[in-house]
């Protein structure tokens, strides 16, 4: 319409920009930590010759007489266990699911996994130790496995947040992604778990390296649904429009909808008061 002039976008201050940028670092440093962690320590083992070991946890025993990857495994998830306790994510429930997995992370690498005497035993002398108490191996596995059930939940439940700012299009191309990864997560380790040599294109043997498959399914899943939805958040704004208080309420998922997880969505609803007639 002639004379029609549209609504000047609402500038945000210089220092919640700065705070917004830092905001989005930290998600690439984040996700990019969780996607490097099993290559490093895969790529470790075949660029020197070295076993690839049966899961992640074995690295922290591996190879005592050259450089120990300890120092890489412990490290990585020490750095990603503070990153996302401190982190604050865009509910309170995302908050809490995202310090839970810090925590679980963190514990891994603490409550070391009972070590195999095959990379231990050096010259008849027990180089690594065993655990401190008979509950010890119990503690890692406990740890281990919230830490996949923490990244789950957090795909499933946390993932719809920030979807009203797309349109129709993008809406239902981010939902797929985010309903791929979700599955993904649950199935993947399973046909990893129950896999059998038969299944598989070359032969594996009893194929030992079950575990470390299904952990580097679930790290790398993780990993790229963290970068995704840093992406979708850049792409919409959603952190800035949140910053404000102008953040809408997520549309109804209908494939939640079926699986019946839309009820659990909707009670973790991050803004209840920001779509009030005040706040729009």
């Amino acid at each position: 319409m002639k004379g029609h002039k549209e609504k000047p976008q609402e500038e945000i201050p210089e220092f919640i920009s700065k705070l917004l940028s830092t905001d989005f670092r930290l998600r690439c440093g984040m996700g990019g930590l969780a996607l490097l962690l099993p290559p490093l320590l895969i790529g470790w083992s075949l660029i020197t010759g070295f076993d690839v070991l049966p899961s992640m946890s074995h690295y922290y025993f591996a190879s005592p007489t050259l450089y120990p990857m300890r120092t890489w495994f412990v490290g990585v998830l020490f750095t990603l266990g503070f990153f996302l306790i401190f982190y604050r994510g865009f509910s309170r429930v995302e908050s809490i699911l995202l310090s839970i997995l810090g925590v679980c992370a963190m514990a891994v690498a603490i409550v070391h996994m009972t070590p195999d005497p095959k990379y231990c035993i050096i010259n008849k002398v027990d180089v690594c130790g065993g655990p401190a108490v008979l509950w010890w191996p119990w503690a890692h596995a406990f740890f281990a496995v919230f830490v996949f059930l923490a990244m789950a939940a957090i795909v499933f439940l946390c993932s719809q947040q920030t979807l009203a700012e797309l349109n129709e299009q993008r809406l239902k191309w981010y939902r797929r992604i985010y309903h791929g990864i979700g599955v993904a997560m649950v199935v993947g380790p399973l046909l990893v778990v129950f896999a059998v040599e038969p299944l598989w294109p070359v032969s594996l043997g009893k194929f030992q390296w079950r575990v470390l498959a299904l952990e580097t399914i679930g790290v790398f899943l993780f990993g790229s649904y963290w970068l995704v939805k840093t992406r979708e958040i850049s792409e919409t704004g959603a952190d800035k429009k949140a910053a404000m208080g102008k953040l809408k309420s997520p549309p109804t998922d209908p494939w939640l909808k079926r699986v019946r997880l839309d009820r659990a969505v909707d009670r973790l609803h991050p803004w209840p008061k920001q779509d009030q007639p005040g706040n729009q």
